[in-house]
């Protein structure tokens, strides 16, 4: 572990995270000690990611929905983390057989389209981890198919671990921040903003929202 008094918080979380859990990850295994993240994860990032992965790994009887958002000028950076996301997470199973898979998600895609995916990438019993990219892509039909998997009361899925990415192409400065409400505010009014048109009702994509943005990690860019 790092002797720099700064990191004491973050090593003592992930010390513990090893301790509540019989299958361990290095520190060289563990993503956020990455470059590209040191450098463009806020600092409450690493805490997200480690909190993620430590409920994903309980075998959770709902599903655990990871949301990454960066700019569209980052779109190499969030494609990088997302996939040593994945990484770590298979890493801490070395006993286990997981079903990895990705969608590219298009505009094109029908509600029926995106059901279908689910259904091929994902198996009733079998721990499941889906990557789900350019969630800004999403139609309308779609999104109303994308809530059954997200519902964490109704998902048809229990134990699945979903990533999503997003991209927005505002000109938005990220700024560090210790309060994990300015994050959780930046990322409410990008989806709220992108499903405004969708003609759903706003306690319905409020529903959505809540499910989705219940880990967050938004990328900075200043």
């Amino acid at each position: 572990m790092s002797n720099d008094p700064n990191e004491s918080d973050d090593s003592t979380e992930f010390e513990e995270f090893q301790e509540d859990d019989p299958r361990e990850m290095t520190e060289t295994e563990d993503c956020t000690n990455n470059y590209e993240l040191s450098t463009h994860l806020p600092k409450h990032g690493k805490k997200v990611l480690r909190a993620v992965f430590r409920e994903a790994l309980k075998k959770p009887k709902s599903p655990v929905v990871l949301l990454l958002i960066g700019s569209e000028s980052q779109k190499g950076v969030i494609s990088n983390i997302s996939q040593q996301t994945l990484n770590v997470f298979t890493t801490g199973q070395p006993h286990q057989t997981l079903n990895l898979k990705t969608i590219n998600i298009k505009t094109s895609n029908t509600g029926v389209e995106i059901e279908n995916y689910f259904k091929d990438a994902l198996e009733d019993n079998q721990q499941s981890t889906l990557l789900i990219e350019d969630l800004e892509q999403l139609s309308t039909s779609a999104l109303l198919t994308l809530h059954q998997y997200i519902n964490e009361d109704e998902s048809t899925y229990k134990n699945i671990f979903l990533i999503f990415t997003l991209k927005y192409i505002d000109d938005i400065k990220i700024r560090d921040s210790a309060e994990e409400n300015y994050f959780n505010e930046i990322a409410i009014s990008l989806l709220e903003n992108l499903w405004a048109n969708s003609g759903i009702s706003k306690d319905k994509i409020d529903c959505i929202i809540s499910r989705i943005n219940k880990y967050l990690v938004i990328l900075l860019n200043e």
